[in-house]
């Protein structure tokens, strides 16, 4: 017999939102720097990508306090997931791996939004989800690459050969924005 679908339960954005404020300024009264990335900062650029947590990168890794409980699951690249009180786990990445430039820069680059969050800039966000390659980050790049005036492309494309791979990674990136750009004109249609 076949399983039937049930509806995904989402959090509110607003909670999405108070979490991910909350833990930036602790981190930053902690001494830290954290920026907004992920589905949610997805968000922020106009995706209509739903996501279930809180994902920011920080510039160290900063203790949080004992509302803040670690969830148990360490992050294998660097990092751990804490569990906001407001029911929405937040996953505090501190890169140790062979993309950590990356994203030490995008934090230090990050731009803040009406709201007061930092948030990674477009640019090196499409360089994280392409280092990242699973389907749902796949998409998110083509979204933002697809957004005309979004992304500098120029800007990308040299974050992704600097801190990717080089030429083979710029090309790849290159053809995530073809890609994008196909996709855009059929829509047009």
């Amino acid at each position: 017999m076949a399983r039937k679908p049930k509806a995904q339960d989402f959090p509110d954005p607003e909670k999405m939102l108070a979490a991910a404020l909350e833990a930036s300024a602790i981190i930053h009264l902690r001494g830290g720097r954290a920026a907004l990335i992920g589905g949610f900062a997805m968000q922020f650029y106009g995706s209509p990508r739903l996501t279930k947590d809180v994902d920011l990168a920080a510039d160290r890794e900063i203790e949080m306090p004992d509302s803040w409980p670690e969830t148990g699951k360490r992050l294998t690249f660097g990092g751990r997931r804490v569990a906001s009180p407001l029911g929405i786990d937040v996953d505090i990445m501190v890169r140790s791996d062979a993309f950590s430039d990356l994203y030490r820069e995008a934090v230090e680059t990050a731009v803040e939004s009406e709201e007061g969050l930092l948030i990674v800039q477009p640019e090196y966000l499409a360089a994280m989800k392409l280092a990242a390659r699973r389907p749902k980050d796949e998409d998110d790049l083509i979204y933002l690459l697809s957004m005309p005036g979004l992304v500098d492309r120029r800007e990308a494309r040299r974050i992704v050969r600097r801190y990717l791979g080089g030429k083979f990674a710029e090309d790849e990136f290159m053809s995530f924005a073809d890609e994008a750009d196909w996709r855009r004109v059929r829509e047009e249609r």
